[in-house]
């Protein structure tokens, strides 16, 4: 049958929906089967060690139409025990217990581009030594320049604390083997704070001249979404001399 959305729920090709965290009903599936049929949910990219079961699906028997055959909805809407923020891409599958007939529907979450910013107090060591801006894209902010000082000494701390805020948490991928992250996932809340330090003594640290500018770039995610991402260029300049 045609699936019915309800709410901001979007429909592609009557096997596929888009979804909002923020609502609770979401569509519903109108099916026949010749025998009694079931209604589950499979979570295909959750990260792992995790439950992320942020969907339920009810079935419900309709009115019989014809002989031989009973027809279901399956209703499909947020789970409101749900309480995390990690929304990773489903399936619903349809089946009649019997076995014999089958079709799955792909669930995905309708999430944001992550905002990227310095965090709010003392995000550089040392101070004022390192920074991050925000690009100017709209609607969605897509890159950022983060600017790492290279240090003297290379046992001198160089680090910078970025706060990534993403409804369905976050992810860093693509650093260079130069700058290391204290994490590279995070999805307990919405904000997460990512500590980002230059390893001045790792294969491929630019040798100069300096500034260096766009040594390497990296991306920051949506842990639920790959594709809703910021490019982060990344700079790496020098103290200047007393």
């Amino acid at each position: 049958g045609t699936l019915a959305g309800a709410g901001a729920t979007t429909i592609a090709g009557n096997n596929e929906a888009t979804v909002s965290p923020d609502e609770t009903e979401y569509f519903s599936i109108p099916f026949t089967s010749n025998s009694e049929a079931e209604c589950s949910i499979v979570y295909t990219n959750a990260v792992s060690g995790t439950t992320a079961e942020w969907l339920k699906t009810t079935i419900a028997e309709v009115p019989v139409t014809r002989a031989g055959s009973v027809s279901y909805t399956c209703k499909v809407s947020k789970n409101e025990t749900y309480v995390g923020n990690l929304f990773p891409k489903a399936i619903i599958v349809l089946r009649s217990k019997a076995g014999r007939e089958e079709s799955q529907i792909v669930v995905k979450a309708s999430v944001g581009v992550p905002t990227v910013a310095a965090a709010a107090s003392t995000p550089s060591e040392p101070t004022g030594a390192n920074s991050y801006t925000a690009g100017t894209e709209s609607p969605d902010v897509t890159t950022g320049v983060l600017s790492m000082q290279k240090q003297e000494n290379a046992g001198t701390t160089s680090s910078m604390k970025l706060t990534v805020t993403a409804k369905g948490g976050s992810k860093i991928s693509g650093l260079p083997a130069w700058l290391k992250a204290d994490k590279v996932i995070g999805h307990a809340t919405e904000d997460v704070d990512y500590t980002l330090t230059l390893d001045q003594n790792a294969k491929g640290f630019p040798t100069g001249p300096f500034p260096a500018n766009a040594a390497a770039t990296f991306e920051i995610q949506n842990l639920s979404d790959a594709t809703k991402k910021v490019t982060v260029t990344v700079n790496v300049t020098e103290a200047t001399a007393p």
